[in-house]
């Protein structure tokens, strides 16, 4: 009996950690993905630095879970951010499907001409579920801030709530904050001021 407890611990924990989504306020550690490990769908190798500067949502996917967060898409193609703060790139987990490579690459080179602002990526060695200890065969939703930072992470579907959640974290990192606004007009008055004092006689 205690033996069978252990051993239904031990499977539960092993459950958790698998679906164990990214530690918020924190900067992943980096990946890289070229050559064996993946890379850009239009060539060339991808870094997760590349997600800095900009507030980018990542979408992880298994080919066999291709739409199961297509609700949180369609938010995101509705608000059209600005595509100088905004970016979204799919990485797509080659590895939890039995379809060649060659069909999967195909297709989303098919993907990446129907969706130019969408950046596709190919994660061919489970990279993602290694490093960042996402879940595989599923779909996975991330937000990262200008710094890099995952600011929302969830494993699978995401329900109603968490897409509100997402998209009000984004509104918000992409919206420009009072004390900038306020940096900026004490910028602005004191350059004013420095000016009228220069032009004093």
């Amino acid at each position: 009996m205690i033996l069978k407890s252990c051993l239904f611990i031990a499977t539960a924990l092993c459950a958790e950690a698998s679906m164990a989504s990214l530690s918020l306020h924190k900067v992943p550690p980096e990946i890289t993905l070229e050559a064996k490990k993946g890379g850009k769908v239009q060539g060339g190798s991808w870094s997760s630095k590349e997600l800095r500067g900009k507030v980018h949502v990542v979408f992880y996917v298994a080919p066999s879970a291709e739409r199961e967060n297509q609700k949180a898409r369609d938010e995101l193609k509705k608000e059209n951010f600005p595509s100088e703060k905004f970016a979204s790139v799919a990485i797509i987990n080659m590895k939890a499907s039995n379809i060649p490579n060659f069909l999967i690459s195909s297709r989303l080179s098919s993907s990446q001409k129907e969706n130019p602002r969408t950046l596709y990526v190919e994660d061919r060695q489970r990279e993602l579920v290694e490093k960042w200890h996402l879940a595989d065969n599923t779909s996975d939703v991330m937000v990262f801030n200008k710094a890099g930072q995952v600011i929302f992470s969830v494993d699978g579907k995401l329900n109603d709530d968490q897409i509100k959640e997402m998209m009000t974290l984004i509104k918000t990192e992409l919206a420009e904050k009072p004390t900038q606004q306020l940096e900026s007009s004490k910028t602005e008055t004191n350059s004013k001021t420095h000016r009228n004092e220069d032009q004093t006689p």
